[in-house]
């Protein structure tokens, strides 16, 4: 599932950027890079149920700024020109993703983190693990 829509990719490089893209790489490849983005945030999100209760701004924002560079790029952008905040988003994207995955950040909508798994040695006290029993 696609954190966000064709219809906002088009929205943020252009619809016309989108069917460029889509000429080039075929019916569909613009919902693929959304789907792609996707799973790139969703490797992120692991301390989080998956997938959110209703829709996340912060993570539709992110999923339209990732597969929107995949879409510049593929198509050919100036990359120190008018074109370049495409990639900076790119890269604030990742580190926003690396502080919510450190704990750092929570987007409003994910508030509920998986509990940590317990420890299969809770509670066992103090015990030594060897290869051989010795026999002293």
């Amino acid at each position: 599932m696609a954190y966000a829509t064709v219809d906002d990719l088009g929205g943020y490089v252009g619809t016309d950027m989108v069917a460029a893209y889509e000429a080039k790489e075929g019916t569909g490849s613009a919902q693929k890079a959304l789907d792609e983005a996707s799973g790139r945030i969703d490797s992120y999100l692991s301390r989080f149920t998956l997938p959110p209760a209703g829709p996340v701004p912060d993570l539709v924002r992110a999923c339209k700024n990732i597969a929107g560079y995949d879409v510049m790029t593929s198509i050919g952008y100036a990359n120190n020109g008018a074109d370049a905040h495409f990639r900076l988003r790119f890269l604030d994207e990742i580190r926003w993703l690396e502080q919510v995955a450190s704990g750092r950040l929570t987007p409003p909508g994910l508030e509920t983190p998986l509990p940590p798994a317990p420890s299969p040695f809770a509670g066992v006290g103090t015990f030594v693990v060897s290869d051989k029993p010795r026999g002293w």
